[in-house]
């Protein structure tokens, strides 16, 4: 059972609850999360974040919150986060973190990153447990539910089904938009499940001229699973020579 919310934090300012963020975060200075930047009163309860950061040079980077003094409880993120120190899935810095889910690259991070949290006020192990039931899903190198280390009952890691069949999962992490994209073309965009694969049947068809094909192929399979850290992913068709077949033997149509 979760501990209740703190009354003087609730006292001082509501809560943000259901709280979502779509967009990549882009910055240069500290504190940068999809949710909130940095937090001291308040709580963020059942937020989620499908939005990117890129703060390369910042310390304390998170998909949630960059640092939070207060709450975070039953948040979901899914991003890709680059930053310098304190860089974490849910939040580059926290103190209470409760049932939150994290589907995580951490692209860039020199010290304190972690699938869960950068760096915790107090590691799990204390009397109080400020840190509970908290799972990750990672693409990459795995950094561990807190700065390189995972916590019994604190931290620890999921499967991509695992993360999928969550039962309070929002759609907007299951589902990816691609776009396809050719010179002279419309763009055709695609909808596709994170974690299933593209069937050649479901790629669009192009018009070409004679003597001409799209090339669709990428170096690495159409996979949602290889896809999926993005809201939206591009494909760009190339155009290339058809084949014709003279004599049994390969020729290139001029």
């Amino acid at each position: 059972m979760l501990p209740a919310l703190p009354a003087v934090t609730l006292g001082l300012l509501p809560p943000s609850r259901d709280c979502k963020n779509h967009g990549k975060v882009s910055a240069s200075k500290d504190y940068v999360g999809g949710i909130a930047g940095n937090m001291a009163l308040g709580a963020i309860i059942e937020s989620k974040n499908i939005g990117n950061m890129d703060a390369l040079n910042a310390d304390y980077v998170g998909g949630i919150a960059g640092c939070c003094e207060t709450v975070i409880m039953n948040c979901y993120s899914k991003s890709i986060l680059a930053g310098a120190n304190y860089v974490g899935g849910i939040a580059g810095h926290g103190v209470e973190v409760y049932d939150s889910y994290a589907f995580t690259d951490i692209a860039a991070c020199t010290e304190y990153g972690g699938e869960i949290l950068g760096n915790a006020e107090e590691l799990p192990g204390s009397e109080e447990e400020v840190i509970q039931n908290n799972f990750y899903y990672f693409v990459g190198k795995d950094y561990g539910g807190i700065d390189g280390i995972n916590y019994l009952n604190a931290t620890g890691r999921i499967s991509l089904s695992e993360f999928l069949a969550l039962e309070n999962l929002d759609e907007m992490f299951k589902t990816i938009n691609i776009r396809f994209k050719a010179e002279g073309q419309e763009d055709v965009v695609l909808t596709a499940s994170v974690g299933g694969n593209i069937s050649r049947d479901n790629v669009p068809k192009l018009t070409m001229e004679e003597g001409q094909m799209y090339d669709w192929r990428m170096v690495q399979p159409i996979t949602t699973k290889a896809l999926g850290m993005n809201e939206e992913e591009e494909i760009f068709y190339k155009v290339e020579e058809q084949p014709s077949f003279v004599g049994g033997q390969a020729a290139l149509l001029k």
